[in-house]
């Protein structure tokens, strides 16, 4: 799985928070994903957890009409839907639900095989009262089965499509008779900025409120928003008067991502939009624009649950592996859990070959992936 530039990625990125506000996106957000992982195509399927509902399916480039095949005759018998749904794993690929041989005899697959699919790398992103949903890339037999990086590159990416599918679900994008839950939006751990003429803050949840004291990278004055740095600060306006739809002309997108650094602060990366127009507040001023800011200094453990079902380990390995993916060296670690070096030597190879790496620092990449989805 390849990334064509920083640009392409970036606009990829933006095209799935522009669907969180606007749910007719989808389509376009998920071409864009086909395009930057080289995919045979991306998904999303929303399995019904109730017998009043149907299964969905979005799609980049597949037809309506394939999309409604599966929902209707394979979705239920699918072994990927079926892994997902009994395990929740946050990542899954073809080799870890059957051999080859299986898939040879598999209706399901050969029905893939049918549309020139074979194998596939997904995920599942959010579970709400009505639906599981879940995410895969398609591939081609050519294409063959997921390699690390293609493992990496799927975990950095559906990091962010969660996050905007949680987003969609809160703002009440993708069910838009519901009131958004400000309940929910306080138990994000990115921080949300609600602003209104001017850059007044208006609302800002508890993990925004954290950094608006501690950041050196903000700058606020009497309620009214701002970074410390000229220009990053320039680059905010510009992206807050597209956000409104002030700038840019027909067809501009609406806000984009910037990143507010400076030596010696860990970065933020804020991304800028117009506010969904469903979501109701109890506020005296309409928002006009939303911030959302991804705090990269918030570190996060591997939980020790996640580790031992997703990948097997042992829950000494497990306890091992989140010590390590939080950044403790080896010798640490094992003063930490009362082992010898030796010995904590000997668990690391045994999570290596159980996870698929052959190296530390492939080790500690992997585990930053999963823990930024949420799961630590």
């Amino acid at each position: 799985m390849r990334t064509t530039s920083i640009e392409a990625f970036s606009r990829m990125i933006r095209s799935f928070y522009a669907a969180a506000v606007d749910p007719g996106l989808w389509g376009a957000a998920l071409r864009g994903m086909e395009d930057v992982t080289r995919s045979a195509g991306a998904t999303m399927v929303f399995v019904p957890r109730t017998v009043q509902d149907n299964g969905i399916v979005l799609a980049g480039r597949f037809t309506e009409d394939v999309c409604a095949e599966f929902a209707r005759d394979q979705m239920a018998r699918c072994p990927r839907t079926e892994y997902v749904n009994r395990t929740g794993a946050p990542l899954f690929y073809d080799s870890m639900i059957m051999d080859e041989a299986a898939m040879d005899r598999d209706p399901v697959y050969d029905w893939y095989g049918r549309l020139g699919l074979r194998y596939c790398i997904g995920g599942h992103l959010t579970t709400n009262d009505r639906w599981q949903v879940n995410i895969s890339l398609q591939r081609t037999r050519r294409q063959g089965h997921v390699n690390r990086a293609d493992v990496d590159g799927f975990l950095q990416i559906k990091s962010h499509l969660a996050q905007a599918l949680d987003l969609a679900e809160i703002m009440g994008s993708l069910r838009s008779k519901e009131r958004a839950s400000l309940q929910l939006i306080e138990q994000m751990p990115q921080g949300v900025i609600l602003l209104g003429p001017n850059k007044r803050i208006l609302y800002a949840n508890a993990a925004a409120d954290r950094m608006l004291t501690t950041s050196p990278l903000l700058s606020v004055k009497a309620d009214i928003f701002g970074l410390a740095d000229p220009t990053q600060e320039a680059r905010l306006g510009g992206l807050l008067f597209a956000a409104v739809g002030l700038s840019g002309g027909e067809g501009a997108e609406p806000g984009g991502w910037l990143t507010a650094d400076r030596s010696g602060a860990a970065p933020l990366h804020i991304f800028v939009g117009p506010v969904a127009p469903s979501l109701e507040l109890s506020l005296s001023v309409q928002p006009m624009a939303m911030l959302i800011l991804h705090d990269r200094a918030m570190g996060r453990r591997a939980s020790i649950a996640m580790l031992t079902d997703l990948f097997g380990l042992t829950r000494t390995e497990a306890r091992l592996a989140a010590l390590l993916g939080g950044g403790a060296a080896l010798d640490a670690a094992a003063i930490q859990l009362g082992q010898t070096t030796g010995t904590a030597r000997i668990h690391l190879k045994a999570i290596f070959r159980k996870m698929g790496v052959d190296r530390q620092q492939d080790l500690v990449r992997v585990l930053s992936g999963l823990v930024s989805q949420g799961l630590g």
